[in-house]
């Protein structure tokens, strides 16, 4: 009969076999996916598994009875931190951390390793077991993306050096400003902090509903970049090439705008220098032939007072009393001689009532006006010029809509555009000039917006002409030009109005300019909307 005590100690046994059976079981798991090398208490590398040999590129005799600093960098082989290392791997403390070794091609391989002591039984450490996993590719990335942050670091840096900086709320709460910021307007920062953006519009200056839709626009994520009018702390206004940028939090919702302006007042007193120079030459030009559109009727004005001091002189007698005898038919001839005087008197007073829009300022704010008065402006006030030269023609109904803007300068951008055809079709040969016209018509779009065609039969374009038609200064005249011309009528145009302008034409063909206006400059009643448009394709020429 067995003892029980053996009967015991089989059973453990057993469950001892099972146990170190599952430990080998573990550790040749960890085998298939882990590196492992195993060194001495000194370093040496005493075995190593094919894991970790295909990671750092050795063959396994290459390995073998060689030092752990055959994978360290040469500078780092007699430092204390090294030596530190081994160290405490001798005294029994097993190290735990992410190691930059060099493989065999002398690339750097990242490993996220344990050093783990292996005592003997009496304590001692007998070696040292490495397990390791390759982490290259995500220290790679993270380098990169330290990197880049850095960068980006380095870049808002600069930005904030060079630019203006001012950061909102989603609802227009100021959150924060840069000393170029606070400079530019001439606040204190504790001045803006905590304040509304409106704080910065001029007052009565601007539509609350646009202003409402701007921020919604920011609200929902989208981006907005412009050349934007605000007021200073002490009045004066300041002008501002800016862009506002929402940041969204994971869920979609814009945390907040950040807004970098660089200050361009100096350089839109310029343009507004250039731009009344630019009127004050158009109305030099058109002095002449405005001199004689009104000596015409002023001529026929003179003449019927003559008329009438003659007639009554014959008609009256001795005391100045009119004579009974034929008063009717002198009554009934001298209201049609008045008739024309009014006419004459009329048409006076429209040529100078066109000079007086087209030479004033442009008003503070837009202003509501008739697209087909302004065009009939500019072809009143280019009519000495146009005569001889060329017939203009418009669609006067196509042209019946109602704008939101600035009158003046829409008068002026036409003006520009029929003095521009004029020099384009007196550039042909006289014998190629027969026919020649220039047209004007409008069109609504599907898309809500305006557009306005002014086309002539002219000498045309050639494509560089086109590319840099709208440079400020940009002239094809060799006397007589400045290039302020057509560079006007893109700032009227894109600048003040949100539109778009285009050039279409080629050399002997004539040129079409397209003029695309937004929704916003149209009237809210002015809904009709043209069939058959010809284009909604309107992107700007620059």
């Amino acid at each position: 009969m067995q003892h029980p005590s053996a009967k015991t100690t089989a059973t453990d046994l057993a469950v001892l076999h099972r146990e170190i059976a599952t430990i080998r079981a573990q550790l040749s798991a960890i085998d298939r996916s882990h590196g492992r090398i195993e060194f001495s208490t000194q370093g040496i590398i005493l075995e190593v598994n094919q894991n970790y040999l295909d990671m750092m590129g050795y063959h396994r005799g290459e390995l073998l009875g060689r030092h752990h600093r055959l994978f360290v960098p040469e500078a780092d082989h007699d430092s204390p931190d090294y030596a530190e290392f081994w160290r405490r791997l001798h005294d029994g403390t097993f190290q735990r951390g992410e190691f930059m070794r060099l493989a065999h091609d002398g690339s750097q391989r990242w490993i996220q390793a344990t050093y783990n002591p292996v005592c003997c039984p009496e304590g001692r450490v007998e070696r040292v077991v490495k397990y390791a996993i390759d982490i290259t590719p995500q220290k790679r990335a993270e380098q990169v993306a330290e990197r880049a942050s850095l960068l980006l670091d380095a870049q808002l840096a600069a930005i904030d050096r060079s630019q203006c900086r001012v950061e909102f709320s989603a609802d227009g709460t100021i959150l924060d400003v840069n000393d170029n910021f606070v400079q530019m307007m001439g606040y204190r920062r504790e001045e803006l902090l905590g304040r509304h953006h409106r704080i910065m519009m001029p007052d009565g200056g601007y539509d609350p509903v646009e202003y409402e839709a701007f921020w919604e626009l920011l609200r929902g994520g989208h981006f907005h970049r412009d050349e934007f009018m605000r007021i200073a702390r002490d009045g004066s206004q300041r002008w501002m090439q800016a862009t506002y940028t929402p940041f969204c939090l994971s869920d979609g919702r814009v945390e907040r705008v950040v807004k970098y302006a660089i200050d361009i007042t100096d350089r839109k007193k310029l343009e507004a220098r250039n731009s009344r120079r630019e009127r004050l030459e158009s109305i030099g030009a058109l002095a002449t032939g405005v001199a004689h559109e009104i000596n015409s009727p002023l001529q026929c004005i003179l003449g019927v007072l003559n008329y009438l001091n003659a007639s009554y002189a014959r008609q009256a007698d001795a005391s100045g009393t009119l004579k009974p005898a034929g008063l009717a038919g002198w009554v009934r001839d001298h209201r049609e001689a008045i008739d024309d005087a009014i006419d004459a008197a009329e048409k006076a007073a429209g040529i100078t009532a066109a000079m007086r829009v087209f030479s004033l300022p442009s008003t503070p704010g837009r202003q509501e006006f008739g697209l087909g008065e302004a065009v009939d402006i500019a072809i009143k006030l280019t009519r000495n010029a146009t005569a001889g030269v060329a017939a203009v023609a418009i669609d006067g109904e196509s042209l019946s809509h109602r704008m939101v803007g600035y009158e003046g300068e829409i008068c002026q951008v036409m003006v520009n555009l029929i003095a521009n055809a004029v020099d384009a079709i007196q550039e042909r040969p006289g014998s190629e000039r027969g026919g020649a016209q220039i047209r004007i018509e409008g069109r609504r779009l599907p898309d809500g917006g305006l557009e306005v065609v002014c086309a002539d039969t002219g000498v045309g374009m050639e494509p560089d002409v086109v590319t840099r038609a709208f440079d400020r200064f940009f002239t094809t005249k060799d006397t007589g030009g400045v290039g302020l011309g057509l560079w006007l009528c893109y700032d009227v145009v894109v600048n003040r109005h949100g539109g778009q302008i285009r050039i279409d034409s080629e050399p002997g063909r004539g040129a079409v300019f397209t003029l695309w206006f937004p929704p916003s400059c149209l009237v809210d009643g002015d809904r009709h909307v043209d069939e058959n448009p010809r284009s909604a394709d309107l992107s700007p020429a620059r």
